[in-house]
């Protein structure tokens, strides 16, 4: 994970780049330390470390969208429309579905529930114009 950190900060001025090319240098750059040998250890992950691996996602987001590093994950993946880490890893790597992955899947879905129905009728979410690249905040 510390890799991965470190890997993340090497990128420059996330907030200059568009949405899509944030997420495509997360896919270069920090997916690869992310899931180095995931395939072996995969089934033995518990819920909680799948959620662990499921903050670094937020934290890059959160960085990309220049917000605080304490707004609520759930609203950071929604805003940027982004799909949950361990559902990434899951389709892309073909892994199979174990009991932690549902439980970690569950309490995220969780969570995403309990965003308030205003949230969906914020500029942010109806005007998508900033994740363009170098749009003013």
């Amino acid at each position: 994970m510390v890799a991965a950190v470190r890997a993340m900060n090497d990128i420059k001025d996330m907030k200059l780049i568009a949405l899509g090319t944030a997420m495509q240098l997360f896919r270069l750059k920090v997916v690869p330390t992310l899931t180095y040998g995931i395939e072996l250890i995969w089934e033995y992950l518990t819920g909680k470390q799948l959620l662990e691996l499921e903050k670094i996602k937020a934290r890059y987001l959160k960085r990309v969208l220049g917000v605080s590093q304490y707004t609520q994950s759930r609203l950071v993946y929604e805003l940027a429309k982004e799909t949950f880490f361990a559902e990434d890893l899951k389709t892309s790597l073909m892994l199979p579905t174990t009991t932690a992955y549902k439980d970690a899947l569950l309490e995220l879905n969780d969570k995403k529930m309990d965003i308030w129905e205003d949230f969906y009728t914020t500029e942010a979410m109806t005007n998508r114009k900033w994740t363009e690249t170098n749009y003013q905040l």
